[in-house]
């Protein structure tokens, strides 16, 4: 939102909030729910903020979620943690806190997330030519065996490629940004930090925390990304 690992891990929740908006008021503590995203409302390229909507079971209605996010896509499983605010113009919402993207586990959810668009190289028909040859493993199969992916009849070399550097650019995105929440950044300051440094992010702060505050406007040495590694 989980980060792309098979296991269930879930990294510690971040021990912060975002700072308050003026025109939203909590309705209640902070709340969990799992959806599908069904659409991206409002998106902005510049600092990662994202208004969409997910489709929760059990509710009738769409449930909105903001918040500093990168790579969410609809079609996509996710786990957020916020609180229910209520803001003045737009309505009760969700301000995110920590997303999580979930990996579909069955033959149907694979297929419609496949088929959604997400990576590149796959739509409707070779997500089903996918699960028909690989079943419930066809994640697996794109994530750590992308050479069996030419088995699947109309998947050369070159599909094959785009099929699993666009797999990695999206597990990447998404492992970093659970990393850094989990180090008690906010949302919006992980934005920042993987804008900055990319899939080296958690290396540069497992390795210097202290150069964040050098490279990045607003986050300085007293920050919990600073005191959580040293």
């Amino acid at each position: 939102m989980a980060q792309l690992h098979f296991p269930p891990d879930r990294p510690p929740r971040p021990p912060v909030r975002p700072p308050d908006d003026p025109n939203q008021s909590d309705l209640e503590t902070e709340v969990e729910i799992e959806g599908i995203v069904a659409r991206i409302v409002y998106e902005n390229p510049e600092n990662g903020y994202v208004v969409a909507r997910m489709s929760v079971k059990g509710r009738p209605d769409l449930v909105t979620f903001v918040g500093s996010l990168l790579a969410v896509s609809p079609g996509e499983t996710v786990r957020v943690t916020g609180r229910w605010v209520d803001d003045k113009k737009f309505g009760r919402q969700i301000r995110v806190t920590l997303c999580e993207t979930i990996l579909p586990s069955t033959v149907e959810t694979i297929e419609s997330y496949l088929g959604s668009g997400l990576i590149t190289g796959i739509g409707p028909e070779y997500a089903k030519r996918l699960v028909q040859a690989f079943g419930e493993d066809t994640l697996r199969v794109i994530d750590r065996q992308p050479e069996r992916l030419r088995a699947v009849p109309g998947i050369g070399p070159k599909r094959a490629r785009q099929i699993r550097d666009a797999w990695n650019e999206r597990r990447a995105v998404h492992s970093v940004m659970l990393f850094l929440q989990g180090c008690g950044v906010t949302p919006g300051q992980a934005v920042k930090i993987f804008k900055e440094y990319g899939g080296r992010a958690a290396t540069v702060i497992r390795d210097n925390p202290y150069r964040l505050a050098g490279d990045i406007t607003g986050i300085g040495f007293q920050s919990e990304i600073g005191r959580a590694h040293v």
